[in-house]
């Protein structure tokens, strides 16, 4: 069944030849912006807080949502806070002139701080660490791996991704992708369960490229791993990863196609952004820095951001969707609510894309 965005989205020849000029003229990924400088040391002056940045600062999306829930918290509490960001990525050195400087609470919103934090929660044990989108010491959403005076914020990514899979295929898309790295792997069977979920809904038959970046040959790059989906004329891509977002994008404008973000709001990024899946970072790191001043935010344990408080949600007021609209949103959350479609979790048994497909689904992996 051929979508009724086609005539819109699918362009002429010329748009695939600047697709190929794309692709092989050294049009992939720009070089990593140069890392800003920082300063050689952290004030001497005592700082409660602080949120320990990547290279990139608050120029990264999710970091920037962190920011702003931690300062939401200091405007009511009047507890002093600041961002530190590194030189490069010695974030030992980093974490632990911050706690020389007074700190008794770290933030840290990226996974590659990780062993950096492992480190210093055992070697600083009246320091509290809060972690933002990965788990400590483990791959599960297991609170077992969690350091006692650690708390990790955790969001429903297949909840998420269900959402965006969903709207997508209600929006009349029936050629659709999804293109993430392995860790994000929630995204992609939560949205592989909409995509399914909205098919048999309308009784339609839908083809679904599925692949994962970081399980490519040596070699090769995401614009090559999708580079046959456009051409297959995939309609709509779902795009997870810090370092997904920006090929995709020069990929879709050259190819008159559509992207689904994740993570953040990043509609402003390009007409080509249709939705995003976001996570509410901002409101929980505002929450738990809450519970945390009021003594009531337990170390060695996990927080989930999902659809039941509000962690998970689509960006429904930035959304470009023809035909998905607010009501029909909202008709989709109540329906969740009463239990009607069940969300596998990847971490569950026996689950992998081919078992989440119903006859509608046509999976496609990578060439």
């Amino acid at each position: 069944m051929k979508s009724t965005h086609n005539k819109h989205l699918i362009c002429p020849v010329y748009c695939l030849f600047l697709f190929f000029l794309l692709l092989f003229s050294g049009c992939a990924e720009k070089p990593a912006p140069e890392e800003i400088p920082a300063e050689e040391k952290i004030p001497k002056e005592s700082w409660e807080l602080v949120l320990i940045t990547g290279p990139l600062g608050l120029e990264d999306s999710m970091t920037q949502e962190a920011w702003l829930g931690l300062q939401d918290h200091a405007a009511e509490s009047g507890a002093s806070c600041r961002t530190w960001q590194p030189k490069s990525n010695d974030y030992l050195s980093i974490m632990e002139e911050a706690i020389n400087a007074g700190a008794h609470l770290l933030i840290s919103p990226s996974s590659l701080q990780e062993e950096a934090l492992l480190q210093l929660q055992s070697r600083y044990p009246d320091v509290f660490f809060l972690t933002v989108d990965y788990l400590p010491g483990g791959t599960d959403k297991n609170a077992d791996f969690v350091p006692e005076n650690c708390h990790a914020l955790l969001f429903a990514e297949e909840e998420a991704g269900f959402l965006a899979g969903y709207a997508a295929v209600m929006d009349d898309y029936v050629k659709l992708g999804f293109a993430g790295e392995s860790r994000q792997e929630g995204y992609g069977l939560g949205f592989l369960q909409g995509v399914d979920a909205a098919a048999n809904m309308l009784g339609r038959d839908v083809e679904l490229y599925y692949g994962y970046t970081d399980k490519l040959p040596p070699g090769a790059s995401i614009l090559s791993m999708i580079y046959p989906w456009y051409i297959d004329e995939t309609e709509i891509i779902f795009g997870c990863g810090k370092h997904m977002l920006k090929p995709l994008i020069k990929a879709a404008e050259a190819s008159c196609s559509a992207i689904i973000a994740a993570d953040t709001d990043q509609q402003a990024l390009s007409d080509t952004v249709l939705l995003s899946a976001v996570k509410d970072i901002r409101g929980a790191v505002h929450s738990a820095l809450q519970r945390y001043s009021s003594q009531n935010l337990p170390g060695g344990s996990i927080s989930l951001g999902n659809l039941k408080n509000g962690g998970v949600s689509l960006a429904m007021e930035s959304c470009r969707l023809k035909n998905f609209r607010q009501q029909d949103y909202e008709k989709l959350l109540e329906t969740l609510s009463r239990g009607e479609y069940s969300i596998h979790r990847a971490d569950e048994d026996g689950v992998s894309p081919e078992s989440l497909c119903s006859e509608r689904i046509r999976l496609r992996s990578p060439d």
